[in-house]
């Protein structure tokens, strides 16, 4: 089981890559691991909406510590591409 640094450094590794400047602002837990938001650190410093990320799609870590990459597109919010992986995990 991961402890929240492990957790967090971990998404921050994807993140660096994927979505440089990202910043994490939410893990929230769930049975099968964690959902992590994230915006852009510019955004949160700055509140200037032109340095929202495009694609701000949730990534996930299951509890064994891999990493899912996001399932969804820019087209469907953050928090619905969440409950829609959270649906097939307990589907």
């Amino acid at each position: 089981m991961l402890d929240p640094e492990e957790l967090r450094s971990k998404a921050q590794e994807w993140l660096d890559v994927h979505r440089p400047g990202a910043f994490i602002y939410s893990a929230d837990e769930f049975p099968w691991g964690w959902a992590i938001q994230y915006e852009s650190l510019a955004f949160f410093e700055t509140q200037d909406i032109s340095t929202l990320m495009a694609d701000r799609s949730p990534i996930y870590i299951m509890r064994d510590g891999t990493l899912q990459e996001p399932i969804a597109d820019a087209s469907m919010a953050p928090d619905e591409q969440v409950e829609q992986f959270d649906a097939q995990q307990q589907g």
